[in-house]
């Protein structure tokens, strides 16, 4: 007896063992190589089937070997093998017969076949003379019905010509290589054998004895295993597993497009050692593993910079629990760069426009779609007192208890409008602030969700007392995207080439689904999917069944609750053999990521539509003073389209310079780190401006690029020089009161004495 580890080490022999061989004791052979230990002098085909044995290949669990002992004599050995755990480790137990004594002796082959736990049985013309227990119960007849039967009988039909031409050359050959068949046993039951054969003398004929094991059980598990690994090569997620070591013993192909590290690079190392080859990998590993360790799992997000690019990955990593013990370790990696670079984005855009309103002089508030006050975004130093704690005082209040009846009475006229139609409308309106009259410009817009619906109305109102009118939006955005669950959150299922539902994966019965898996087993899908996604499915089919690599397609479902939107990816299901025996098909909810992008888009849309709509001249420059953005207004005071304005450095645009000027509002921005007003005289034009500079930062808080408004004030500034030449009026005409008695409005007066003077 000896006990072989799958690493080809003896971990034990029996004396019997060892004195076979020529050694002392069993220490003389513990730990050393089987296969070296054990030369093999028969024939090719034994010697195939022990290398067959130490690599964990199928092989027959009963032959014959031809090895020497230690001082070069030839042993002739029979050989039976059988799977053990020793000292919990797998292993494989062989039992060594000495036959070298009786090798040509038919009894002892008897002897040895009837305690073989293999089937073993003698064939003479093709028809059973002798078998063994093994044979029996394997088959489910009894002795008396296998006696000279027909070994045709028991093979399945399709394999009957395969098994008659594979007997007949291992005994041309003299050789006992395995083939696998199908037999059907006494009940009718189908199973599959692994066989060999081998032609020897029998009772004073030509003979053949063969043997075969049941391996039905190892078939279907390879066929599962099959099933199993193309779903885990198939999902949109990396997933790598590790031993109770971290040594790693898995590594799917979405981990080698993740780390750019081949699975043969990966497998049998561990975790760290992998891990060190990527590119700028995060830090804190020992953390990690203690957490790991303690607390049976671990989840962050990770950024990864690999040779093919740069991702963020969700990492969650959870404890393989046998009988209670950590027996390894599975960590799922998905790919949430799309979601941090929509937020990104999406930060980019709120920041943008915060900016854009923190840059206008204009009141900004929102109704709900009752009419009562949402919230207040901005409120300009000349109206704060009016205004003052709108956020606290006002919000929640109606617009009919809070506003005056002339302008109420102009909402109740657009609110309803607006409500039907989602058209933008706008009108001028009358208010008393500190004692003085104002005008403003109000410019209501619907603002939407996802679907279509309108939420709230926002609303712009601009000061136009001094004959300014601008156009602005605000586009609120939803950040919609929510944390990942433990498990992937994806369907997965497989057909055969006919359409048929063989498998059906459902992490959670209940979660976003129509019908319950087992619904679908045994149905067609063209029965079941609606049109749509039949259609896309089967044009899928069509293209990986002709060789194409993995397909994906978009689809909506819709029910009378919502519409969810899925992804497919489409994956040819294989056999053993590379043929294709199906189809796996991965389905991800991206629902989410749809109405995020719709989202984002509508933002972008917003603000882009607002920024060109401004009647200021408004343009944003980086640190080196060249424009990245200007809007319409801007390039037309210049002559130029937006587009050619691009690059170019401000100075040059404007003041025709090669370098920036001495009193640029951007160097006193650097300086202040807030904004800069300053009024500009152009006297060439007859024009007088004011320009509003403010800093734009970045997550670090350092200034990166500045954005300019610029507004015409001629009409002000004429305004002003009026007032002016009307004070000095009204202090003539005070003293000249007594020369006009009957005049008796003092404004009245001023203006008499005005006449006068111009005349």
């Amino acid at each position: 007896i000896v006990i072989v580890s799958n690493k080809d080490e003896i971990r034990y022999a029996n004396q019997a063992f060892v004195t076979m061989f020529g050694y002392e004791n069993e220490t003389a052979v513990r730990r050393t190589s089987f296969t070296r230990l054990l030369p093999i002098k028969q024939a090719a085909g034994t010697s195939i089937n022990l290398k067959q044995v130490t690599e964990g290949k199928p092989s027959p669990s009963f032959y014959q070997i031809e090895s020497e002992t230690r001082d070069g004599k030839s042993k002739y050995l029979i050989v039976t093998r059988r799977n053990v755990i020793w000292e919990e480790e797998f292993c494989l137990h062989y039992l060594f017969f000495d036959i070298t004594d009786y090798r040509e002796s038919q009894e002892m082959h008897k002897i040895l076949a009837d305690n073989s736990p293999v089937g073993v049985f003698v064939l003479q013309d093709g028809r059973i003379c002798y078998a063994n227990s093994k044979f029996y119960m394997m088959t489910g007849y009894s002795a008396r019905e296998l006696n000279d039967m027909d070994i045709v009988q028991l093979v399945h039909p399709d394999d009957r010509d395969f098994v008659k031409h594979s007997i007949e050359q291992m005994v041309r050959d003299e050789s006992w290589p395995t083939y696998n068949f199908r037999f059907i046993n006494k009940n009718g039951t189908i199973r599959w054998a692994l066989g060999s054969a081998k032609g020897i003398h029998y009772n004073g004929k030509d003979a053949v004895v063969a043997n075969m094991t049941d391996i039905t059980e190892q078939i279907q598990a390879m066929e599962e295993l099959s099933y199993s690994d193309a779903a885990l090569n198939s999902i949109h997620e990396g997933i790598y597993s590790m031993d109770k070591d971290f040594v790693i013993t898995r590594w799917n192909p979405m981990c080698v497009q993740i780390f750019g590290i081949q699975e043969n690079d990966a497998v049998g190392k561990h975790i760290w050692d992998v891990l060190e080859l990527v590119e700028n990998y995060p830090q804190q590993n020992e953390e990690r593993i203690q957490k790991l360790f303690v607390q049976g799992f671990n989840r962050e997000e990770q950024q990864y910079r690999t040779k093919i690019g740069e991702y963020w990955m969700d990492v969650n990593a959870q404890a393989i629990m046998v009988n209670g013990e950590k027996s390894g370790w599975i960590t799922i990696l998905t790919d949430i760069t799309e979601r941090k670079r929509m937020e990104n984005k999406l930060r980019q855009s709120e920041e943008h426009i915060r900016l854009l309103i923190n840059s206008m002089e204009d009141i900004v508030f929102t109704f709900d779609t009752e009419g009562r006050f949402a919230s207040f975004y901005k409120v300009p130093d000349e109206v704060e007192e009016y205004f003052k704690n709108a956020n606290i005082e006002l919000v929640g209040k109606h617009y009919g208890d809070i506003l005056s009846g002339d302008v109420c009475a102009k909402l109740d006229i657009v609110f309803p409008v607006i409500l039907e139609t989602g058209e933008n409308q706008h009108f001028d309106y009358l208010m008393v602030i500190n004692g003085r009259q104002r005008w403003f410009d109000a410019r209501m817009s619907a603002i939407k969700d996802s679907s279509g619906q309108i939420v709230e109305i926002i609303t712009v109102s601009r000061d136009i007392t001094l004959r300014k009118q601008t156009e602005t939006s605000l586009a609120e955005s939803e950040e919609k995207i929510h944390s990942l669950i433990n498990s992937m959150g994806d369907i997965v299922f497989s057909f055969d080439l006919n359409g048929t539902f063989t498998h059906y994966y459902q992490p959670n019965e209940n979660r976003n689904l129509f019908t319950r898996g087992s619904h679908f087993i045994g149905k067609n899908f063209r029965d079941v999917l609606p049109a749509l996604v039949v259609e896309k499915m089967e044009a899928a089919v069509a293209k990986v069944r002709s060789g194409a690599s993995s397909q994906q397609f978009d689809y909506g479902l819709t029910t009378d609750k919502e519409t969810r939107w899925y992804n497919a990816k489409i994956s040819p299901l294989l056999n053993s053999t590379g043929e294709i025996i199906g189809i796996t098909a991965v389905n991800r909810d991206i629902t989410e990521r749809k109405e995020m992008e719709d989202t984002i888009e509508a933002a972008a849309s917003e603000w882009e539509t607002t920024f060109d709509s401004l009647t200021e001249q408004v343009y944003i420059i980086d640190r080196e003073y060249r424009v990245v953005r200007a809007n319409k207004a801007y390039a037309q005071t210049l002559g130029l389209n937006p587009d050619d304005i691009i690059g170019k450095h401000c100075y040059e645009l404007v003041h025709k310079r090669n370098s920036p000027c001495s009193d640029c509002s951007a160097k006193e921005v650097i300086r202040c780190r807030n904004k800069v007003t300053k009024n500009i005289d152009a006297h060439s034009r007859g024009k007088y401006y004011q320009g509003v500079t403010s800093p734009i930062f970045d997550d670090d808080g350092n200034i990166v690029s500045f954005i300019t408004s610029i507004r015409d004030i001629s009409e002000i500034k004429k305004i002003e020089d009026q007032l002016q030449q009307s004070q000095i009026l009204a202090s003539l005409g005070t003293m000249v009161a007594g020369i006009a008695h009957e005049v008796n409005n003092p404004l009245g007066s001023v203006l008499l004495l005005s006449e006068l003077l111009l005349k």
